[in-house]
């Protein structure tokens, strides 16, 4: 009974599967199947609202990352569109210098276009020698709109092997006789690529006995400077100091991953000023009198712009006549001849020279006057000052 029903059903289904049969005759037109339009399109790489992070290769001559960029095309209600499609590939921001799409777009002004396969349009996004962050946008267009996309990428350095310390004489008024001098911490990996955007640096002052010198500490890559400018790879940040110390060196220690290094800094010594005076303003040989030579002294004192005295500045003598003789051991610059000396704490130096009676010789009626230029420079500037001192002989012929 069981075998005779299967039978009966079997046969059920036979005649209607035959019934339902079309017969397409050979002058029946073929029914389109329809296109897919795009609605939507994702990076495969990326969920929303994610950054991926990207390393360079300093062993490369040419460091690259590369990482392949695929995006997917779907339909309205999320199936991949199967049919190939145009898209297009471009740069939403400047990107890093050398970085590149397919070694063909380097600019915001550039597109690349590539037909996609079975949904997947795939690019590859390439370094160059600089870090920083991309903006990647994939577009199709459509009969009257465009579907667009963006997602972004953060390059890195691999780390900081080199730092550099950046400074010159740009240098304000910080008030109550202080400077304030900006300074930038160059950093690269070993490829000469600039660290990446934000890595923190620190700044600091290792002397601890230096009370008249401070930095601020904290500082990233990519801040920007007293103008508001920043450059890839360049952490700014600002030094105070006591004009009193200008000239002088102060050691600055820079911190960033495991570089640790301490760098020389020579302070700027802003408007200088340079006063010279002789002591005393005239030398003479009074009458009767048989000496050989006579000496003198010139006093010199070195300041800023604010009226700090300046310590330890270095100042070079010349002079018409006479000739420079050693001074006073405390104004002594090591090397250097007699014509060289530096400031005391106060400011103040004094140089020492010495005329003989020749230069200066007795004529009749006496007395003999001979007028001596003496020009003081401050040594690292073009700041001069000259002044005069006047040789009387009362002496006369024999």
């Amino acid at each position: 009974m069981k075998t005779f029903t299967f039978l009966v059903m079997l046969l059920l289904c036979l005649v209607l599967s035959a019934t339902s049969m079309v017969i397409k005759r050979e002058d029946q037109p073929d029914i389109a199947v329809p296109i897919a339009t795009v609605d939507s399109i994702y990076f495969t790489d990326q969920a929303a609202g994610e950054v991926t992070h990207l390393q360079f290769v300093p062993a490369h001559a040419d460091p690259g990352c590369p990482v392949e960029v695929a995006v997917q095309l779907l339909d309205a209600i999320g199936n991949p569109v199967l049919n190939t499609t145009p898209v297009h590939f471009s740069f939403v921001n400047m990107p890093p210098s050398g970085t590149n799409i397919n070694h063909e777009v380097y600019t915001i002004n550039d597109t690349l276009t590539v037909r996609s396969v079975y949904g997947m349009a795939i690019v590859s996004l390439n370094c160059g020698t600089e870090s920083g962050v991309v903006w990647l946008s994939a577009s199709v267009d459509l009969e009257d709109d465009t579907v667009s996309e963006t997602c972004n990428y953060v390059i890195h350095a691999t780390n900081v092997d080199n730092v550099s310390i950046q400074y010159g004489n740009d240098v304000t008024n910080a008030g109550s006789g202080c400077w304030s001098l900006p300074i930038g911490a160059m950093c690269t990996n070993d490829a000469g690529v600039p660290a990446t955007y934000g890595t923190a640096v620190w700044f600091s002052i290792p002397d601890q006995e230096i009370d008249w010198c401070s930095v601020i500490p904290e500082s990233y890559i990519g801040n920007p400077n007293v103008y508001g400018d920043s450059l890839p790879g360049m952490a700014y940040t600002r030094l105070c100091y006591d004009g009193a110390h200008s000239l002088e060196d102060v050691t600055v220690r820079i911190q960033v991953g495991d570089f640790d290094e301490a760098f020389m800094v020579e302070l700027p010594l802003i408007q200088p000023q340079l006063d010279a005076v002789p002591i005393p303003g005239h030398l003479d040989w009074t009458e009767g009198s048989d000496w050989d030579y006579v000496e003198g002294e010139i006093q010199i004192h070195v300041s800023d712009g604010q009226g700090n005295p300046v310590h330890y500045a270095i100042v070079s003598l010349t002079s018409t006549h006479g000739e420079f003789v050693e001074p006073d051991v405390q104004y002594q610059v090591p090397g250097e001849d007699w014509s060289v000396i530096h400031t005391n704490t106060d400011g103040y130096t004094r140089g020492r020279i010495r005329f003989y009676e020749y230069e200066c010789p007795p004529v009749d009626p006496p007395p003999n006057e001979v007028p001596v230029d003496l020009t003081i420079w401050l040594n690292g500037t073009d700041v001069t000052d000259q002044t005069t001192i006047i040789l009387l002989n009362y002496n006369e012929p024999e």
